[in-house]
């Protein structure tokens, strides 16, 4: 008996673009921003904190994949993973997640 295997990948990528018009202090690589810098004047007495800066961030994505169609031993099996990257650093990968659901076929 022939099976109908299916799978399906979807998942999102989320960027931001952004134009600051005075230099902030900011964590989380300038994804949250806290507060203003301060007036700090140079030489000739122009603040060197109020200029523009502009920003793009990739900080945000998401894989995920359904499976279906398998069988073994008379039991169908359904899954699904999702992986999320957080950041850009080492440590991006933030939190995996499967599922798997398997029943006895009517």
């Amino acid at each position: 008996m022939a099976q109908n295997k299916d799978f399906k990948i979807s998942g999102f990528v989320n960027y931001e673009a952004f134009y600051d018009t005075r230099l902030y202090k900011t964590l989380r690589e300038e994804e949250i921003l806290l507060l203003p810098l301060p007036v700090k004047l140079d030489s000739l007495g122009k603040d060197i904190n109020n200029h523009g800066e502009m920003s793009m961030l990739t900080f945000h994505s998401r894989l995920h994949g359904d499976i279906a169609g398998l069988s073994v031993l008379g039991a169908e099996i359904t899954g699904a993973f999702e992986v999320d990257f957080l950041g850009t650093g080492e440590s991006m990968v933030n939190l995996i997640r499967c599922f798997r659901r398997t029943g006895n076929k009517c």
